[in-house]
């Protein structure tokens, strides 16, 4: 993927979970270790336009 083509993405490689009203993203991987032992980090947010600028993202990758 070309750099100019990645510069609009809201994430590259985290994980996303995205829900009506929240979304949760981060490189943290949803294991034991993950969870427990290794430094992740992951963001939880509330603000309606970051949800529904992922959630647009989102769309726009596996719609």
């Amino acid at each position: 993927m070309r750099q100019a083509d990645r510069d609009h993405r809201v994430f590259d490689h985290e994980k996303a979970i995205v829900a009506d009203s929240w979304v949760m993203f981060g490189s943290m991987n949803l294991t034991y270790r993950g969870v427990t032992l290794n430094g992740e980090i992951v963001t939880v947010s509330v603000n309606p336009s970051k949800v529904a600028k992922l959630a647009t993202e989102l769309s726009g990758l596996f719609a």
